[in-house]
């Protein structure tokens, strides 16, 4: 009689759990994903921050979490995880009534792009673990990976003396007057800007900047229509790489910079169209704007981009090109800006194994890309 008793009130412990757990056991179960940083840089690190909170009095005896990410996304080697055209992750909590439970997972941003977390799912059982209880909730997690910028070592050897020129012509209209900050010597700077008082303290060399007394534009023009299918997305990404590399050299000369891109939004599906601006923020948005384009989108024809130029004055504006795509179309606009006065050149990114014939376009220069360490430095 004991033993049946005791087989009744166990199964009617076992119906009572039953029944709360299959209506309560995601009630007030609070779970969320969570990047540590808005945006970083290729290359760098940062942490996913995953949230467990249970806020009632029923226990979870086990609890799996699951959830999928970018496989640009370089965490350590764990058993928990695998990796094939996505990262998948599942991480196993036990939670006791009213308890939060938070953790940071490390990871590289081996890529450039806008990745998103859409949705966590949730597996669970009951405190006799039998049966499975199942849910999925929504996620918005967001992080930019923002372009980095092209080492020094790769410069063609022409791009600094051509970007001299550029400072150069836009200093002459500061105003000596009206300093606007003192920061460190880079190698396009001149020497009459070194403040000799602050290298001394410092001992960095430190240079002056002045606010312009007129303005004067430098446009970054950066074409993603590539002029052959080869290898095309590691030519584009290191394009991109270049421009922003580019723009932040202007910007640290305190050269107000104009940026155009027919690449296209992820979310938005419009091309880059940035008036002129300097400073960290206009960098880091522009480097969010790099961020979100999606390569996989047709790209608008840049002649008629180009063409828009020919309508403004030459006088204001400065014209940097940045194109694998070399056809005629293209040239031939170009040719027209320098044929109209505009101060501008063209930067040509390749492979190092493709051999480009000498064009009689003036101010071209080659910017050479080695496919086989890009695409190590970008293997996750």
């Amino acid at each position: 009689m004991r033993i049946l008793t005791s087989f009744l009130l166990i199964g009617l412990v076992y119906y009572i759990q039953r029944y709360l757990y299959e209506k309560y056991w995601d009630y007030q179960l609070r779970v969320t994903l969570s990047f540590e940083d808005g945006f970083v840089t290729e290359g760098q690190k940062s942490y996913l921050i995953e949230c467990v909170e249970n806020n009632k009095f029923l226990p979870i005896p086990l609890l799996r979490v699951k959830f999928s990410a970018s496989k640009y996304f370089i965490f350590g080697k764990e058993s928990n995880s695998n990796v094939t055209d996505q990262y998948y992750r599942h991480n196993v909590y036990s939670i006791i009534p009213y308890q939060k439970i938070t953790r940071k997972y490390p990871f590289l941003c081996s890529k450039r792009g806008c990745y998103t977390i859409n949705h966590i799912d949730l597996i669970s059982r009951d405190l006799f673990l039998s049966g499975i209880l199942a849910n999925q909730v929504p996620c918005e997690s967001t992080i930019h990976v923002l372009p980095g910028t092209v080492s020094s070592l790769h410069y063609p050897k022409y791009l600094i003396s051509s970007l001299q020129s550029i400072i150069l012509q836009s200093a002459l209209t500061e105003d000596p007057f009206e300093l606007k900050s003192i920061r460190d010597y880079e190698p396009y700077d001149n020497m009459r800007h070194i403040n000799w008082k602050q290298t001394a303290r410092s001992g960095q060399l430190k240079v002056n900047t002045h606010f312009p007394t007129t303005q004067q534009n430098v446009s970054i023009c950066l074409n993603l229509d590539p002029n052959i299918v080869s290898h095309q997305e590691d030519l584009l990404e290191e394009s991109i790489r270049i421009a922003f590399t580019i723009a932040t050299m202007l910007n640290e000369a305190n050269v107000p910079v104009r940026f155009l891109c027919n690449g296209k939004d992820i979310f938005t599906d419009q091309t880059i169209r940035m008036e002129a601006g300097s400073g960290r923020h206009y960098l880091t948005q522009l480097g969010v704007s790099l961020a979100r384009i999606d390569l996989k989108k047709s790209v608008n024809n840049f002649t008629s981009t180009l063409d828009q130029f020919l309508l403004q004055s030459h006088l204001s504006h400065q014209l940097i090109l940045i194109s694998n795509y070399r056809k005629p179309d293209l040239l031939d606009v170009y040719q027209k800006l320098v044929d109209c006065g505009y101060s501008c050149f063209y930067i040509i990114p390749i492979l190092k194994s493709v051999e480009v014939l000498e064009t009689p376009i003036p101010n071209t220069m080659i910017w050479e890309v080695d496919y086989l360490e890009t695409t190590l430095s970008e293997t996750p």
